[in-house]
């Protein structure tokens, strides 16, 4: 069962029809590619093309950074200028606002952003329609769009609802003088828990532990070691190196002994 499903509803009946849609037009249980600090990037659908992913979940406190000083309200349907990808037309053909049917605690904390002034007051999520156009070849897809700090996201949706996430793609995600404090890389330690199957991402990483441990020990999630194989690199995203990997994991033999002497040998 789609789990979406049951966390989203459409705003006004023209919304809810758009979003039946997308249900009808994608399996019960689709594969996920999540894109945290997405901004107004939308290159991620055209470099998984040979994936297929069945939906793009992107996120972001404020995609909008072009917007100075001002909270994001909306998106707008046109094309976007992107100084990064200047290759790669995105265009933004058709927006319907969503709201959450489930509690979630909304929550844009000081320690995880840069601009807590930019950031909602309150949620919001958008289901928008993607044109992205490259060589003269384009693809159009639907994109869940969450108004949402990644760690929040990460913690109160995913983790909190049992949400698969197949593609985790971590690119340009803004830490340092990019709006991003905590870097979403701390989802690396929480891969298995999310069933990650491929991790699309640049050679930046700055995982938290402290932050990692509050998250395992409040989900009661297992922490499985993983071996990463080398599938292909894309050079040139947003000026950055990115290379694409698949997930092996694995748990160690000495935590499997731990749990059979803690359980008694009972499972």
């Amino acid at each position: 069962m789609n789990k979406l499903k049951k966390l989203l509803t459409g705003i006004d009946d023209d919304a809810t029809m758009a979003l039946n849609d997308l249900w009808d037009s994608i399996p019960h249980n689709p594969s996920i590619a999540w894109y945290p600090s997405a901004g107004l990037d939308f290159r991620d659908l055209v470099e998984l093309s040979n994936y297929e992913p069945d939906l793009f979940i992107h996120t972001d406190y404020k995609p909008d950074w072009r917007l100075i000083n001002q909270s994001f309200d909306r998106f707008e349907t046109g094309v976007i200028e992107d100084r990064f990808d200047v290759a790669f037309r995105k265009e933004i053909l058709q927006v319907h606002e969503l709201m959450l049917t489930k509690k979630v605690n909304y929550f844009v904390d000081e320690q995880h952003v840069d601009f807590i002034n930019h950031a909602l007051e309150t949620p919001k999520v958008f289901l928008l329609k993607v044109k992205v156009t490259h060589t003269n070849n384009y693809v159009i897809r639907p994109v869940i769009y969450f108004v949402f700090e990644n760690i929040n996201f990460l913690d109160e949706v995913l983790l909190k609802y049992k949400i698969n996430i197949k593609y985790l793609i971590k690119v340009r995600e803004g830490c340092g003088f990019g709006g991003n404090r905590k870097s979403i890389t701390v989802a690396y330690a929480v891969a298995a828990n999310l069933g990650i199957e491929y991790l699309i991402c640049d050679s930046e990483a700055n995982p938290d532990l402290e932050l990692i441990n509050e998250i395992v020990e409040k989900h009661k999630l297992i922490n499985y070691r993983f071996n990463l194989k080398k599938h292909g690199s894309i050079s040139g995203w947003s000026d950055l190196h990115v290379t694409v990997y698949s997930i092996d994991y694995y748990m160690e033999l000495d935590w499997i002994i731990d749990e059979i002497r803690e359980n008694n040998g009972n499972f």
